[in-house]
């Protein structure tokens, strides 16, 4: 009666939970805002650094006392898992416009840096929902109190 896992949960589920906890449209909001959050640099931000707050901004939550908290339990299966999802969001949104992509090749490795668009940014401006400006609100809290930097990447690394 309950056979087939996890993949028969989720063929059971009604369609308002499967959109609440499994949707895409959402996850592409996090990476706009994020963009959005830092369209002041020029060039934008790598990617490395865009799943470092991808990964934060989904593991931080509001505690009962109205404070950000980050969840460290599954920060680093996150992060590793997100690097690859990221990428198929990255392309998704460079093909309607929403953002910038840059390849650089620097001999051994290729560097992407990744911005927000001009259409991007007038989505994000337009879109008057609290949810966008909540992320916006959590993006800016981690960039003060989590700053990108080698240390705190590598501290998501080996989950300290």
């Amino acid at each position: 009666m309950y056979g087939g896992g996890i993949k028969g949960l989720k063929n059971n589920l009604p369609i308002s939970i499967k959109l609440l906890f499994d949707n895409k449209y959402f996850d592409y909001l996090n990476v706009l805002c994020t963009l959005y959050a830092h369209k002041k640099k020029k060039k934008g931000i790598k990617f490395t650094e865009l799943v470092y707050w991808y990964t934060l901004l989904n593991c931080l939550n509001i505690d009962s006392v109205n404070q950000y908290k980050i969840e460290n339990n599954y920060l680093q299966n996150n992060y590793l898992n997100y690097e690859n999802i990221l990428k198929k969001y990255l392309i998704t949104l460079a093909n309607h416009g929403y953002i910038d992509i840059q390849c650089e090749n620097t001999g051994k490795n290729k560097i992407m840096q990744l911005s927000i668009s001009r259409v991007g940014i007038q989505l994000i401006d337009e879109f008057e929902h609290p949810y966008i400006n909540s992320q916006i609100s959590k993006i800016n809290y981690l960039k003060k109190e989590k700053p990108f930097n080698s240390n705190n990447e590598r501290g998501i690394l080996i989950n300290r």
